[in-house]
Parts: C-alpha cells; structure tokens; sequence
C-alpha cells in the first residue's frame, strides 16, 4: 500500500473496521508523518514507545520539533516495525 493512502487510513490509535485514521493534523511535517501513520497512528506509537502521546504529536508540527523524530526513539521503533514486518530504516528516520 502507497505511504499516502496508507496515512489516509492511518487516528489517534481509534481502531476502525478499515484501520487507523489520524486526525487533521496542520502542517503533518515529515518524516515523522509518514512513520507515525505507518506505526498506527499517533496513540499506538506512544504506546510503543512509552510516551505520551502528546509527545508524538508534537513531532508532527512545525511548532514541536517539525517532522524529527528524537533519535533517543529510533531504535525501539525500527525493532518495533521490524517485528511486524514495517518497512522502516535510518533512511526513513532521516527523511531521505
């Protein structure tokens, strides 16, 4: 499935019959959009992470860290896509 329609069914973690969908975001700064979408949304990221999910959310807008995801988070969320068969890997965490 293409990264676009796969952020289109990607929300906050809310489970629907077709999957996640994320809520409007304003500015959905990349590369964290794309992975966050990938992973399920803003809420099952937290959870893989052990964060908030304010936290996440703030690497989705210009205002919090613009589309970068703490490097502090990297590893556990390539072992974690890994785990489920996601396509996941520096590159994408980069935004290259």
């Amino acid at each position: 499935m293409p990264i676009a329609s796969h952020c289109v069914r990607c929300i906050l973690g809310k489970s629907t019959p077709i999957g996640f969908f994320m809520a409007h975001i304003k500015g959905r700064c990349e590369p964290a959009y794309s992975i966050v979408c990938r992973l399920g949304g803003v809420t099952p990221t937290a959870k893989i992470l052990k964060v908030q999910p304010s936290s996440v959310s703030r690497w989705l807008v210009p205002e919090g860290t613009a589309g970068k995801i703490p490097q502090t988070h990297w590893k556990a969320l390539i072992a974690n896509a890994k785990k489920r068969k996601i396509k996941l890997g520096l590159k994408d965490l980069f935004g290259v």
